[in-house]
C-alpha cells in the first residue's frame, strides 16, 4: 500500500520474474535482444499462452489469447476495430487489405479456398424476404480502372421477380455491363443478359475464334428482327429426326418469339443429302440447274426457252 506510485527498477534488461511457488511464470523485461527500447512479456513455460483478462457484469472477460503453440495466433474475444482508412497486412505487404467505411479493399488477390469443399464467394443483399421486387440488384462486381473511379465493368445479379413474405427463393438473372473505350463515366452499357431460365440475351456480336456449339435434343437458332420484318429460326431435328431446318415465323412486327411451334419450315436439308423447299424455286434469267453425275445433265433457261442438256456447262 503506497500513497504514491510504485517503481520497479532492475539491471539486466529490466527483467522482472514473476512465479508460483517457486516455479517460473512469466518475466517482465526490457525487450533489448530485438529491439532496444521495447517492454516484453514472456511466459516462462513452454507452449504456455498469454491472456489479456477483465471483468464484465461480474464475469471474466477474455478480451485476448495468443496461443505460443500456433507461434502467437491471436483470437480476440470481441470485435476487432480499425480506423477509417486503416491497413491490415502481413509480413510481405503490410497494407494487404484496407478498410474505409462501408469498403474493403484489397491489394492484391481475394481468393476462396475452402480445402476439399467447394470456394463460395458470396454478395447478398440486406433486403428482408418479402420486400425485394423485380430489378432490385441482389449484389455486383464492379471493375474499374486504376487511374479513375469510372466502373469500366460490372458484373450484376438481377431480381427476375418479386418475392412474397416467407419466400426463401426467388428467380434471378445475371447481367454483364462494359463500358466503351474512353467513356469516363459510371454508365457502362448492357451487353450479356442470362436470365433465370437460362436463356442468354447479347446486345452485340458474337465472334467465335473456334466451334460455336448448341447442344440439345432440337437445338435451334432465332433471329429477332426488329420492325416491320419477320422472325426466322434455324432449328436442327425440329420437325423431321434427320434434317436442318430454316423456318419463318407467321407474322410480321411480332416481338422476340423462341417457340418452335410458332415457326414453318421453308427449307428442309435431310442427312441422305435431299432437300426440300415449300414454295418454288426462283432461279435468274440464263440460271442452270445443274446434276452432278458423269454424264453432267442441267437444265437452263433464257427468255421462253428451256433447255435441257449433257455436257460441260464452260
Amino acid at each position: 500500500d503506497a500513497a504514491g506510485g510504485i517503481i520497479l527498477d532492475a539491471d539486466s534488461s529490466g527483467t522482472i520474474t514473476i512465479k508460483d511457488n517457486t516455479v517460473t511464470a512469466a518475466y517482465l523485461y526490457h525487450y533489448s535482444t530485438v529491439q532496444s527500447g521495447d517492454f516484453g512479456i514472456f511466459a516462462g513455460a513452454a507452449d504456455k499462452d498469454i491472456y489479456l483478462q477483465g471483468s464484465s457484469g461480474g464475469s471474466t472477460v477474455n478480451a485476448l489469447h495468443l496461443d505460443i503453440s500456433a507461434s502467437g495466433l491471436a483470437t480476440f474475444g470481441g470485435n476487432l476495430k480499425i480506423p477509417d482508412s486503416g491497413t491490415i497486412g502481413c509480413a510481405s505487404d503490410n497494407d494487404l487489405l484496407t478498410l474505409t467505411s462501408g469498403q474493403l479493399e484489397t491489394n492484391g488477390k481475394i481468393r476462396a479456398d475452402n480445402g476439399s469443399a467447394q470456394g463460395q464467394l458470396i454478395l447478398a443483399t440486406s433486403k428482408a424476404l418479402g420486400s425485394l421486387v423485380a430489378g432490385n440488384t441482389i449484389g455486383e462486381i464492379v471493375f474499374q480502372h486504376d487511374l479513375t473511379t469510372a466502373d469500366g465493368a460490372v458484373i450484376a445479379a438481377v431480381a427476375d421477380e418479386a418475392t412474397a413474405a416467407g419466400e426463401q427463393h426467388h428467380g434471378a438473372r445475371l447481367e454483364f455491363y462494359t463500358a466503351a473505350n474512353g467513356d469516363n463515366t459510371n454508365n457502362p452499357v448492357n451487353r450479356l443478359t442470362i436470365g433465370s431460365d437460362g436463356n442468354a440475351t447479347f446486345t452485340g456480336s458474337i465472334n467465335a475464334d473456334g466451334n460455336l456449339q448448341l447442344s440439345n435434343g432440337s437445338p435451334n437458332i432465332f433471329f429477332h428482327t426488329t420492325g416491320n420484318h419477320y422472325n426466322w429460326m434455324i432449328g436442327a431435328q425440329e420437325n423431321v429426326s434427320t434434317a436442318l431446318e430454316i423456318s419463318v415465323d407467321g407474322a410480321t412486327g411480332t416481338g422476340s418469339d423462341t417457340t418452335a411451334s410458332n415457326y414453318t419450315p421453308v427449307i428442309t436439308a435431310l442427312a441422305n443429302g435431299n432437300t426440300t423447299f415449300a414454295n418454288d424455286i426462283i432461279l435468274p434469267q440464263d440460271g442452270v440447274v445443274a446434276f452432278n453425275s458423269v454424264s453432267d445433265e442441267y437444265i437452263t433457261a433464257s427468255a421462253d426457252n428451256l433447255f435441257l442438256g449433257v455436257g460441260n456447262l464452260a
